[in-house]
């Protein structure tokens, strides 16, 4: 029952306006990262660091591409909730927010310990001219305690 209370709780919260963590603030670690890492990268602090991980299904895709598949895996024993996501651009300084208008956002999901969920993230080719170039999806999960972005990077071909 207390859980049913906390995640309605926290449904409520979200869809009062609740804004996710911006992670504009890239610390330059984040910054440089290898090219080679397709991994979960995210402002967890080291205890939880790794333990919740996003990965792609690769790490280059074609320029009109419609789709990105993620998975993200929680390897903890703590339940996290899963809210909406963006997608960026880094713009080789900065990651930079795509302004897509989304109808539909991600339900609040709940990912259980020692659990893996797949999502398909859609890029709306329709609505923005992808350039070349490096490109991430940020989730924000959080758990009755604390609220973090996890990221997922990706390419962009020609």
């Amino acid at each position: 029952m207390k859980k049913i209370l906390i995640a309605l709780i926290l449904l409520l919260l979200f869809s009062a306006g609740c804004r996710p963590v911006s992670n504009s603030g890239n610390t330059k670690k984040d910054n440089k990262r290898s090219e080679a890492d397709s991994t979960m990268q995210s402002n967890l602090p080291k205890e939880t660091e790794m333990k919740v991980t996003m990965t792609s299904e690769r790490s280059t895709y074609p320029a009109l591409t419609e789709r990105v598949d993620i998975i993200i895996t929680n390897n903890t024993s703590i339940e996290y909730y899963i809210g909406d996501h963006s997608i960026e651009f880094f713009n080789g300084s900065a990651w930079q927010k795509i302004p897509l208008e989304i109808l539909f956002h991600d339900l609040l999901i709940t990912l259980l310990p020692h659990e893996a969920r797949e999502f398909s993230i859609y890029l709306h080719p329709e609505q923005y001219n992808y350039a070349p170039g490096k490109y991430r999806v940020l989730k924000t999960i959080w758990s009755a305690d604390e609220k973090y972005d996890i990221t997922c990077e990706f390419y962009l071909d020609a």
